[in-house]
């Protein structure tokens, strides 16, 4: 390949033109090599402790891979395919779904795209389908941070951090986020970490039966009104291999469902203003 030079002539106030030269490399659009340089899902990152591995991606920092030893603890994605129904991803600023897209928070209108539109519905957020980047990358532990740029579906500045960390007891994961901004904004956090249907390899997948559960509508949008679950076996309440969007959804909270999602304060705002506020969507209320 031949690289391609771009000459820009730049027009300045009382001096000659200029001439940049820029060498850009064309590139090459067909390939059959089976292994590729750049991944669906960008660079992969691993940490590991004893016979753990956990496998982090630069796209959306996915949750790839959890395993013990030879047995693979999730229902993941191998590293030439890219995140389907969700698996593993990270879901943020928002999760679950916003009823037309639209939402208003502190006076600021917004309207995020339609990416499940047979329901008409912006689903899980922006962070699962960008470029993150890895600030720390250690033995047993890794730090990766996105940058959440305003946008006509977010116009919020924010930082949001993940500590991905292997120890004696499993995987910790740790969120931090920071408003980046002058004024207040609304954040959601949520994961889907898909685990396989039923024990792998011999290991138990903890069961953590739901007490109650969201109800949601036709659209599948949270009505704000929580049910006690009925009395089932212990089984049909464990979590399991993720399936098709349902009217209800399980959920250990002990009180009913808040419609309102909590907002962070600016950092520059006064200490004495609060430091919640409340999203709610237009057409989830």
């Amino acid at each position: 390949m031949h690289p391609v030079v771009v000459v820009t002539k730049i027009r300045t106030q009382g001096y000659d033109t200029a001439d940049l030269y820029a060498p850009r490399t064309r590139c090459q659009m067909t390939s059959l090599d089976p292994s590729p340089t750049i991944l669906p899902t960008g660079e992969q990152w691993a940490i590991a402790h004893g016979r753990q591995q956990v496998i982090v991606t630069e796209v959306g920092a996915t949750l790839r891979s959890y395993r013990v030893g030879d047995d693979e603890m999730l229902d993941g994605f191998g590293a030439n395919e890219w995140s389907e129904s969700g698996r593993g991803q990270v879901l943020a600023p928002w999760p679950n779904r916003l009823g037309d897209g639209r939402y208003e928070f502190g006076g600021i209108a917004a309207q995020a795209p339609l990416n499940e539109p047979e329901l008409g519905n912006a689903i899980h957020g922006l962070v699962r389908w960008l470029p993150w980047r890895c600030e720390v990358l250690a033995q047993n532990v890794m730090v990766v941070r996105c940058t959440i740029w305003p946008t006509p579906a977010y116009p919020f500045l924010a930082s949001l951090g993940l500590e991905y960390r292997l120890g004696r007891e499993g995987l910790a994961v740790t969120a931090t986020v920071r408003n980046e901004g002058s004024v207040a904004l609304p954040f959601g956090l949520g994961s889907t970490p898909t685990c396989g249907s039923g024990p792998i390899g011999g290991h138990r997948h903890p069961a953590r039966p739901a007490r109650q559960r969201l109800v949601l509508d036709a659209r599948s949008l949270p009505t704000g009104e929580a049910r006690p679950v009925a009395a089932r076996s212990s089984t049909s309440r464990r979590a399991g291999r993720s399936g098709p969007p349902s009217s209800t959804r399980p959920t250990r909270i002990s009180s009913a469902t808040e419609t309102e999602w909590p907002g962070l304060r600016s950092p520059t705002r006064a200490a004495s203003e609060p430091s919640t506020s409340g999203w709610t969507s237009s057409s989830a209320t």
